[in-house]
């Protein structure tokens, strides 16, 4: 079902669309809401996750030769997305990267329940794309498996009237990142900011990585002052990888 993005005032084309969305899930946003709708405190907060034009795509892939090899189903969630940018908004991207979590995870249990349970299915989870996060952000720590408490800073970032008491975040997932962070200094490099906000994160237990394509030189990214430039047409630099499986 729609329903998480129903509670939240996005049309995904009705509630009969999509997969069943566990009841923790709906539980978690049935509460959430009811705090968002608060016209005393909640509503600038619901206002702020609404409003950017953010994209989450999910795409459901299966690699029909390594099923039959194995006998065993082997499917790839693939979660791309481009999250809200601003600098103070880390609390929006958090309810972003949590709407994204749930959406996987509503995914990986509809095709549990629909093959027959976890032993016929081999289903690997991968999100990938511009998080406008940096690796030691609240977003990119909930995708790897750490709790955001309720008075995580991040909930902060849109001042006090965005500002709602009791959200936690409990991840699901245990994601590990693609991108080697003492050696990748950024993705990005613009007139005020250098950074990293473009990630890969995958599941390990299930893929091994076996190749990262090296960033181009410093001095090639900087010889027209930075990104984009002559040589390279984006702000970002491509991040990609090789996975193979376990």
């Amino acid at each position: 079902k729609a329903v998480i993005c129903n509670h939240l005032g996005y049309n995904v084309g009705g509630a009969e669309k999509g997969v069943n969305c566990p009841e923790s899930i709906k539980q978690w946003y049935h509460e959430t809401m009811n705090k968002m709708k608060n016209p005393q405190k909640g509503v600038a907060y619901l206002n702020a996750v609404i409003t950017p034009g953010t994209v989450i795509q999910i795409l459901i892939l299966q690699d029909k030769i390594r099923s039959k090899l194995t006998g065993k189903k082997h499917f790839i969630i693939l979660a791309n997305t481009h999250l809200y940018f601003h600098s103070c908004a880390e609390n929006v991207r958090l309810m972003q990267t949590k709407i994204m979590h749930d959406m996987v995870i509503a995914v990986e249990k509809d095709l549990i329940n629909t093959y027959g349970g976890e032993e016929k299915a081999n289903i690997l989870k991968i999100v990938a794309g511009d998080l406008n996060a940096k690796h030691d952000s609240g977003p990119v720590k909930y995708l790897t498996g750490e709790t955001i408490p309720e008075k995580f800073l991040g909930w902060y970032t849109g001042g006090r009237d965005q500002y709602i008491e009791g959200l936690t975040l409990v991840p699901e997932l245990k994601l590990t990142s693609a991108i080697d962070f003492d050696k990748v200094k950024y993705t990005t490099f613009v007139n005020n900011f250098s950074g990293i906000i473009d990630h890969i994160l995958y599941d390990e237990e299930i893929v091994e990585q076996t190749k990262y394509v090296s960033a181009p030189k410093h001095e090639e990214v900087v010889q027209d002052i930075g990104l984009p430039s002559e040589v390279f047409p984006s702000d970002h630099i491509a991040q990609v990888v090789d996975l193979r499986w376990r």
